[in-house]
């Protein structure tokens, strides 16, 4: 066989082999499966956000039908529960486009509905003749505050690539909520002491003037800062004085401990980012109950006062210089973790300097805790029980876990999940859960949304 024939039959078997495999992709049988099997609706989370993925995305539209096992429980806005979009007769119709991942839609509770009663509902997959049924065709919704999550996998909303939001994550009742960064300014703090934090999730700052009176601070008074408040490679050591202890000692605030001798508290000049975000001067002292502040945009010589009281229910009142109080973090025995951005100390030559960090984890500062784990040996995710966790070393830091589950990527490589670790969490109810990252990407390839699975050590 000469040279030319012997090209065209390895070009022949190599379009034979293309086609092939894209007919046994046409062929392959696409499974669909709800996410989780679970979902939870309680005081604190009105809705559940369900979802039902396919194997790979459908070649074409379609349809998808979900029979719904009411119980007795009564559909209706008005009553135990309602869905989005809505269902008819115990029936929700779902439709999918050619090129879909999944398909989600929302179970809500009802203006009726008694939490208290501890009931249940069911939603099952019907047969698809273009789909075939996975082991996750139902789905239970417990409408209950006893629910604790046996097992799932979340993804985190941070807002996309732009990160503009921060998310909040309760592994026992198997949600997570997203809020703007930019909503708050200040954290009073609400345990022992009169301690204020900023917000080093949206790069907050605080810089002490060496001055007590609110009404004698000027714009001469910042000359200069602009170039010297500066978070990331632009800034120098001097600005770490400028921002929280990032691991959350609450003893190690840019603005010191609050003292009720009003005048021992310095004017602090709030250095805040985004579009129509002024800079700040504010005066904060200690009352019986809480905090006192003043506070004007730094030009200005008449400012504002806020009274802000300590709330038992949350580790911080936060509080919006433009809008005074703000709700942000959740209740503290209602989640774990916190996944967007933060503000980190970063090693520079011989000294440090503040940086924001994405893909940046916090863990809830009440009584939870982190431990990591490296998969070697016989250490598996898979068979790694309670008794194993008596020989890890947790830590309480919020920034225990922070970037250290993920690689940062850099000239030819993009930030990815290390998958030869993962995390055991410790929560406030005193449950232990192992935590696998298994992607930080969403299914158009957009960072900002980070997954990850989660079981239960009983």
């Amino acid at each position: 066989m000469n040279r030319n024939n012997k090209l065209l039959s390895i070009l022949t078997a190599l379009i034979f082999l293309f086609s092939s495999c894209e007919q046994e992709e046409e062929l392959q049988a696409i499974n669909v499966n709800f996410s989780n099997t679970t979902a939870n609706i309680n005081t604190e989370n009105s809705r559940a956000e369900i979802s039902i993925v396919f194997s790979r995305a459908v070649n074409q539209a379609g349809n998808l039908i979900i029979s719904i096992d009411q119980n007795d429980l009564i559909y209706g806005e008005q009553n135990d529960f309602y869905t989005e979009p809505e269902a008819e007769s115990n029936t929700l119709s779902l439709n999918y486009s050619a090129g879909d991942n999944q398909v989600n839609f929302s179970i809500k509770a009802g203006e009726g509905l008694n939490i208290q009663e501890n009931k249940f509902l069911q939603l099952l997959l019907e047969s698809n003749e273009d789909l075939n049924l996975g082991q996750n065709s139902t789905v239970e919704i417990a409408f209950s505050e006893n629910f604790i999550a046996q097992s799932g996998s979340i993804e985190m909303n941070a807002g996309g690539p732009d990160f503009t939001q921060q998310a909040f994550v309760d592994l026992s009742k198997l949600s997570s909520s997203s809020v703007d960064k930019d909503t708050w300014d200040l954290g009073f703090y609400s345990g022992n002491g009169h301690h204020v934090i900023i917000n080093s999730t949206a790069q907050v700052m605080a810089r002490p003037l060496d001055k007590t009176d609110l009404a004698n601070v000027t714009a001469e008074d910042t000359v200069g800062f602009a170039s010297e408040m500066q978070i990331g490679f632009t800034a120098t050591p001097p600005a770490v004085a400028w921002i929280d202890e990032p691991g959350g000692d609450i003893n190690k605030t840019a603005i010191a401990s609050i003292s009720s001798n009003e005048a021992e508290n310095k004017i602090y000049i709030i250095k805040r980012t985004g579009e129509g975000r002024n800079w700040k001067k504010v005066k904060i002292t200690q009352t019986d109950d809480g905090y006192s502040i003043d506070y004007a945009n730094i030009g200005e010589a008449e400012f504002e006062t806020a009274e802000i009281s300590k709330l038992e229910s949350h580790n911080f009142a936060h509080f919006d210089l433009d809008n005074e109080i703000a709700d942000f973090e959740p209740n503290k025995d209602n989640w774990d973790m916190m996944y967007g951005t933060y503000t980190e100390k970063f090693p520079f030559g011989p000294d440090e300097i503040p940086y924001s960090f994405n893909d940046y984890i916090i863990l809830n500062r009440h009584n939870t805790a982190s431990a990591v784990v490296m998969i070697e040996g016989n250490t598996t995710y898979e068979d790694f029980n309670l008794q194993q966790t008596e020989n890890l070393t947790f830590n309480s830091e919020i920034n225990a876990i922070g970037s250290s589950w993920r690689r940062g990527g850099g000239p030819g490589s993009s930030p990815a999940v290390l998958d030869d670790r993962f995390f055991v969490l410790n929560d406030s109810q005193g449950n232990y859960y192992k935590v696998r990252f298994i992607s930080m990407y969403d299914d158009d390839n957009e960072r900002g949304f980070t997954s990850f699975e989660f079981e239960i050590l009983n």
